[in-house]
């Protein structure tokens, strides 16, 4: 006889638990390094048995009902969608790091969801996304199946309400682009895969990142970060112009882009002790769907973006605004990036997040040039056989980030 789950019903603005800046931004970049790593290091090193035994191991349903086609050793057909969920969760090894607080009591049995990333992957011509939804961010928790409750709540609850398989089915929900694959990663992962590739250089820029709160003191400049220093860069909120999360959210993807292209120089790909530690840290840290539990299948998804230039790499804050206690998603703005991504069109940002800062931009004191721009007939030559080139999607002011091409700066209020 089957048994009936109950359900509650989660109520719109509902109070819900919240989280040190620490944690938030250590399971973000958790989260976001992990995938990046699984990207650049699957061709070749997943092939070592027992690293395929523990991801295996680890696998859970995550209800997709379509169908991925086969698993093999060249690049996918088509586009995909790669979940990415950092959750804050307790372990001994961490306890200096998150307090001793949070490893007691009640609070040592929470785990939230506090990072989302969704990694979409276009067909012909490759593009990434990494799309990063904030912790606050108020959705539709979609109950059926795969959540335990069903109602308005930040999204950062989803994990504690069925696990990684309510957390795809919020985002398919709040997103249309149905994910394909997913991966859950603990927040220890930040420091180990930046010691294994010997630290990230970082640029701090404006007047440099004093925050008492993190002990991050910085001064402009270039500065290499790994273990708990790449930590305290990391989850600095006071430090930078805006002291926000969104602000946090946009360090971290100056982070990510220098990490990116880290893990894609000669220096760690041709390095098999390298690679070897980085696959190791993700096999024995992540829990993937079923679907992503393949070698085959991870160097696969790694052979679809090996080659995609990094200024097809982009990082971008999902569209919110702040209401009472949280953020709701920005409507228009959200839907006009959501769509560009769908349609595979290319799209400009309007700027990079509040907590960066590009050295290589315009200055707006300058002159404008008096001079017509040049534009070309969007109508064919009858006779041509050239495709008129696309003019590019002008995404509204929320949609804060960055190309994996462009060199940022943390913009210290220091």
């Amino acid at each position: 006889m089957s048994r009936t789950r109950p359900r509650r019903t989660v109520s719109q603005h509902a109070a819900m638990t919240q989280r040190s800046p620490m944690r938030r931004l250590f399971t973000l970049i958790t989260a976001a390094v992990g995938a990046v790593a699984l990207a650049a290091v699957g061709v070749g090193v997943f092939i070592v048995s027992d690293l395929a035994g523990a991801i295996q191991n680890n696998a859970v349903n995550i209800g997709t009902t379509t169908k991925p086609p086969a698993a093999e050793l060249k690049a996918y057909d088509g586009a995909f969608n790669l979940l990415v969920v950092g959750t804050d969760e307790c372990a001994d090894s961490i306890r200096d790091f998150i307090g001793v607080d949070r490893c007691s009591g009640d609070e040592a049995t929470h785990q939230l969801n506090d990072v989302n990333i969704l990694i979409h992957v276009s067909e012909e011509p490759r593009r990434v996304t990494v799309l990063s939804f904030p912790r606050d961010l108020y959705t539709e928790i979609p109950g059926g199946e795969a959540c335990s409750v069903e109602g308005t709540a930040k999204i950062n609850t989803a994990y504690m309400s069925g696990g990684l398989a309510c957390v795809k089915a919020a985002v398919d929900q709040l997103t249309g682009l149905n994910v394909d694959y997913a991966a859950k990663l603990s927040f220890l992962n930040v420091m180990q895969i930046t010691d294994a590739i010997g630290g990230v250089e970082v640029c701090v820029g404006a007047g440099g990142i004093h925050d008492a709160n993190t002990r991050v003191d910085l001064d402009p400049g270039m500065h290499k970060v790994k273990g708990g220093d790449a930590l305290q860069f990391l989850r600095t909120r006071y430090g930078l112009s805006g002291e926000s999360d969104i602000a946090r959210i946009s360090n971290q993807q100056q982070y990510m882009s220098r990490l990116v292209n880290k893990l894609r120089s000669e220096e760690v790909l041709t390095n098999p002790v390298t690679l070897l530690n980085l696959a190791t840290i993700v096999a024995h840290n992540m829990e993937p769907s079923k679907e992503l539990a393949d070698p085959v299948r991870m160097a696969q998804l790694a052979l679809t973006i090996k080659d995609v230039p990094s200024d097809a790499i982009t990082f971008v804050t999902f569209p919110v605004y702040d209401v009472s206690d949280g953020l709701a998603a920005s409507g228009d703005e959200a839907d006009q990036l959501l769509t560009a991504i769908k349609n595979n069109e290319v799209f400009t940002l309007s700027r990079t997040g509040v907590g960066t800062t590009d050295p290589n931009a315009a200055d707006p004191s300058e002159e404008p040039t008096t001079e017509d721009p040049v534009t070309e007939d969007p109508t064919p030559d009858p006779g041509s056989t050239t495709v008129p080139s696309t003019k590019p999607v002008e995404l509204g002011w929320g949609a804060s980030g960055q190309t994996a091409a462009q060199e940022t700066c943390s913009n210290g209020n220091g």
